[in-house]
C-alpha cells in the first residue's frame, strides 16, 4: 500500500498506508465468516432503500444509490447485513482523511495495469508473486490480449470464428448433438421402470435442452 501511494506521488506514504491498513482490517472484521458467506440461505435478506438508513446508519444511502444509478431501485438483496452495517458505521467514525487515502489507494491499485511500468511491476510483485507465487509477469502482448478478451470477448471471439470456425462446421456438430439427443429419447422409451408420467416429464426435459455450439447464434453488439 505504501509503495503504491508513493508511486502515485503522495507524501508520507508509510503513515497513509498504516491508516489504510487499519481501516481495511476494521472493515474485514465486520464481514461474515467464510462459512456464513457461503450459506445462500443467510443471503436472502431483502431490504428497501429505507431499510438501509434504519439498519445500516452512518452513510447517506440515497446519495450513494443515486450516484450508482440505482436511485429508483425499490428492493435490494443484502448478502451480508452485518458487513453493510459495519461499513456504514465506520463512515461516521473514521476521519475523512483516512477514507480519502483508502479511496486513493484503491483507485490507483485498480488501474495499476494501465499505468506506467512501475505501477504494473509493483502491483504484480504483490498480487502475482507474493500472493499467488507467480515468478514472472506475462509478456505485454499476452496481457493486452487478455484485457481485450475481458472487455470485448464476443468481438474478439467473432474474429477467431471468422477465421477458424465456418458455419458448416457448427452445423455438423449440431447434427451430431441432435443424434445424441435422439438416442437419449429412444433410451427413455425403453426404460420399463419409468411410469408414463415420469417418462413424459423426462422427454419434456430433454426437449427443453439447449446446446450451445462454438459461438452464439446472435452476437452481442457494441
Amino acid at each position: 500500500v505504501a509503495a503504491t501511494l508513493r508511486l502515485a506521488g503522495f507524501d508520507d506514504a508509510p503513515a497513509r498506508a498504516a491508516r489504510v491498513m487499519a481501516l481495511e482490517t476494521r472493515l474485514a472484521r465486520r464481514q461474515a465468516s467464510r462459512e456464513d458467506s457461503e450459506d445462500v440461505l443467510k443471503a436472502d435478506n431483502v431490504w428497501t432503500l429505507r431499510d438501509f438508513a434504519a439498519k445500516a446508519p452512518g452513510l447517506d444511502w440515497p446519495a450513494f444509490f443515486k450516484a450508482a444509478g440505482l436511485g429508483g431501485q425499490a428492493r435490494f438483496i443484502v448478502w451480508q447485513p452485518g458487513g453493510i452495517a459495519g461499513a456504514a458505521a465506520l463512515v461516521g467514525s473514521v476521519d475523512l482523511a483516512t477514507w480519502k487515502d483508502y479511496l486513493r489507494f484503491h483507485l490507483v491499485n485498480h488501474f495499476s495495469d494501465v499505468l506506467p511500468k512501475a505501477f504494473v511491476d509493483e502491483h504484480f510483485a504483490f498480487h502475482g508473486t507474493a500472493l499467488q507465487g507467480t515468478p514472472q509477469l506475462s509478456e505485454r502482448w499476452k496481457r493486452a490480449l487478455a484485457a481485450a478478451n475481458l472487455a470485448l470477448e464476443e468481438p474478439v471471439g467473432h474474429l477467431y470464428v471468422d477465421h477458424y470456425f465456418p458455419p458448416q462446421e457448427k452445423q455438423r456438430v449440431r447434427e451430431m448433438v441432435g443424434h445424441i439427443i435422439e438416442a437419449f429419447r429412444q433410451r427413455i422409451d425403453k426404460l420399463d421402470w419409468m411410469a408414463p408420467a415420469t417418462r413424459a416429464e423426462a422427454k419434456a426435459k430433454l426437449q427443453s435442452l439447449y446446446v450451445g455450439v462454438g459461438y452464439p447464434d446472435r452476437w452481442r453488439s457494441w
